[in-house]
């Protein structure tokens, strides 16, 4: 479906020219002042007069719905999204299967990082979660895979399935792509139980 805010972007510079040629006359014409405050507002009511005219409620572009939303327009708009179904699958026989997920709130920012470990037959074995002071996405998931390896091997747990909602992380340790120097050093030392380890790991949304 066409997004129909980027009819609204298109005609917004004309506005602003506009209201711009009406104050620069009003005040060499009337010898009356217009503030720039006045302009951006005359421009504003502009864009909520045209913004429905322009049927803004059908899906738009998450970048879109972020515009609309400083502006006061977002309303009843629809940001489309990517719905998946996640179902969790037994491990081989003799493996456990461990969900990891890491996050700073900002990315960066503080960040936090948890998850379960299970048996085959879907019997709770333990569960995590730590906090790793200030770093990103990336950082926070790398470290907390390492751990929760290092948590498994200390266990007597070395057949492991682990599932992680990092793709980049994933496929770094897999070698389908590359790994940022910013992670480097946890993504090393998780090589390093891989190879003393049985370990897959793989990427779930």
């Amino acid at each position: 479906m066409r997004d129909h805010f980027l009819t609204l972007t298109g005609i917004t510079p004309s506005i602003i020219f506009w209201e711009i040629w009406l104050a620069r006359n009003t005040d060499r014409m009337d010898g009356v002042a217009v503030s720039a405050l006045k302009v951006i507002s005359k421009v504003t009511r502009w864009i909520h007069v045209l913004a429905p005219l322009l049927s803004l409620q059908p899906s738009v572009r998450r970048t879109s719905a972020k515009a609309l939303d400083s502006l006061g327009l977002l309303g009843n708009v629809i940001i489309p999204r990517h719905v998946a179904m996640i179902k969790w699958t037994r491990p081989p026989p003799g493996w456990i299967k461990v969900n990891v997920d890491g996050s700073a709130l900002g990315n960066p920012g503080s960040s936090r990082g948890g998850g379960v470990g299970r048996s085959g037959d879907r019997n709770f074995l333990f569960a995590f979660f730590s906090g790793y002071g200030f770093g990103s996405n990336g950082r926070v998931e790398t470290k907390a895979i390492w751990a929760r390896l290092s948590l498994c091997r200390d266990l007597g747990f070395n057949k492991v399935e682990l599932v992680s909602d990092s793709k980049v992380v994933v496929d770094s340790l897999n070698r389908q792509g590359a790994i940022s120097w910013a992670l480097w050093y946890w993504w090393a030392r998780i090589k390093a139980l891989m190879t003393s380890m049985e370990v897959s790991i793989s990427y779930s949304p």
